[in-house]
């Protein structure tokens, strides 16, 4: 997807420019930006975007030498960036939206939706059938058996249903179906799941798709300002959160995404939940506040 893939040019940006940084006359350092550079127009953009970054945020440090941290935070600001103009984007164009709180409200079909923070759909429904499109965040819906199929979609994933209880979080590049009651199908391109009470499909542009088990009664626990993880990775945990704070929050570490926590969380009080949660991965938050924090190792 082209959003996943501007923001990995981006992190392969920065983390040549770390590197580059620390050791600037290596050889191999200096043909591996030759070739990133050699890509294309937008991975000289994306360097080019770094060096302009870093030129703002080393400003303010030139009697010191920035760390890491200070390089990586650079780094992540073009991302958040990024991520935040495609959320603008949205609002833009979504029938409704949310802020840091969720919000319950029926559609015109009748039909139960409840929508967590920073969310936001578009109602596309017409005679043939009841539609909402998820631009990003997470939504439960509760569906009323008509003759008009209820479908769902979220990036190039479709989910369907006639009556039933369900959650789909997601935007362009991720996303998670689950269900509370009933049964409803999901298609992937060209694969497809039929899912019922207790079936989890979790998909990422990154590792696909992968169906679990889970206790339906946790299906959106946001509602309830309370996020129960049984079966979700950290980076899953992050993007909940990061749906209730200021600004953005970024894992720079894939084996500190993929790690699986079981727990839960008051979503009432998200900072305080980072706070747990990264403590509990032995991580640590580089932080501009209002702005972007960075996740990464200690």
């Amino acid at each position: 997807m082209q959003d996943s893939d501007e923001i990995q040019r981006i992190r392969d940006a920065t983390d040549i420019f770390l590197r580059l940084r620390d050791n600037p006359e290596d050889p191999k350092l200096l043909r591996e930006r030759e070739l990133f550079l050699a890509r294309g127009e937008e991975e000289r953009l994306a360097y080019h975007k770094m060096l302009q970054v870093w030129s703002v945020t080393g400003t303010a440090k030139r009697a010191k030498r920035p760390g890491v941290a200070s390089l990586a935070l650079a780094g992540a600001v073009l991302v958040a960036g990024y991520v935040t103009f495609q959320a603008n984007r949205h609002i833009l164009i979504a029938d409704v939206y949310t802020q840091y709180d969720t919000q319950a409200l029926h559609l015109d079909s009748g039909d139960y939706l409840a929508l967590d923070a920073r969310s936001a759909f578009v109602d596309k429904s017409d005679a043939d059938e009841r539609h909402v499109h998820l631009l990003q965040g997470a939504a439960f819906f509760d569906v009323e058996t008509e003759s008009r199929p209820f479908v769902v979609t979220a990036g190039d994933v479709r989910v369907q249903v006639t009556g039933t209880a369900f959650e789909v979080t997601g935007d362009e590049n991720s996303g998670m179906v689950s269900v509370a009651e009933g049964a409803v199908n999901v298609v992937i391109e060209n694969a497809s799941w039929q899912l019922r009470r207790g079936d989890r499909l979790v998909w990422s542009d990154d590792v696909g798709a992968r169906l679990t088990k889970f206790d339906a009664s946790q299906t959106a626990s946001w509602r309830n300002d309370v996020l129960i993880s049984d079966d979700m990775t950290f980076a899953q945990i992050v993007d909940v959160l990061d749906r209730r704070m200021p600004g953005q929050l970024i894992v720079t570490d894939a084996t500190l995404s993929d790690t699986k926590i079981v727990g839960s969380f008051d979503l009432s009080d998200p900072q305080q939940s980072l706070d747990l949660v990264v403590e509990l991965m032995g991580a640590k938050v580089i932080s501009m506040p209002y702005v972007v924090s960075v996740i990464a190792k200690r």
